[in-house]
């Protein structure tokens, strides 16, 4: 996921000179079961999970059977606050590895979500694009985005371990 330019509602809010949903007001921390109160084993202190592969980019792969899933990172929802909008551009057939394939919007950026391996998209999670608010309450379950029928078996040779992320993202 890398950053561009300011999503729809954040530019509304510039427009009409209005603060930000939150803005000025005390938030409370995101608690989801990954949050670091948690003791789920597979969360570490820095909200990632440690059972999938990452990009630097904040994207994370799963194994699950024979498909991965692919969804954003913990770290990449705290950056963007406020998800309001996904969209997946690939929805079936081929896809490379790096490739764009769809956008992510929230309050403060629109940035684009990336694949980090070759494959087939088999499925796209309908109910993260129809609620997108489902990535900021569960980014590591419910907020999954898409499958990929992985091209190979060594499908994770070029995306980042838990550790390698959690070393990339603390710089």
């Amino acid at each position: 996921m890398a950053v561009g330019l300011p999503g729809r509602k954040a530019r509304a809010a510039e427009n009409t000179k209005q603060p930000w949903h939150g803005q000025n007001e005390p938030v409370a921390p995101h608690r989801s079961r990954y949050h670091a109160a948690s003791s789920n084993p597979l969360f570490t202190m820095a909200h990632i999970a440690t059972d999938r592969f990452y990009l630097p980019s904040h994207e994370w792969h799963k194994a699950e059977g024979d498909l991965v899933v692919v969804g954003v990172s913990q770290i990449a929802v705290d950056e963007l606050t406020d998800v309001t909008y996904v969209d997946v551009k690939v929805k079936s057939g081929k896809i490379e590895a790096g490739k764009v394939f769809g956008d992510i919007e929230s309050v403060k950026a629109t940035s684009e979500l990336y694949c980090g391996i070759a494959g087939e998209v088999v499925a796209v999670n309908a109910a993260v694009i129809a609620d997108p608010s489902l990535v900021n309450a569960d980014c590591y379950e419910k907020a999954w985005i898409i499958k990929v029928k992985p091209a190979s078996a060594d499908w994770q040779k070029n995306l980042l371990s838990a550790e390698a992320y959690k070393a990339k993202a603390a710089h």
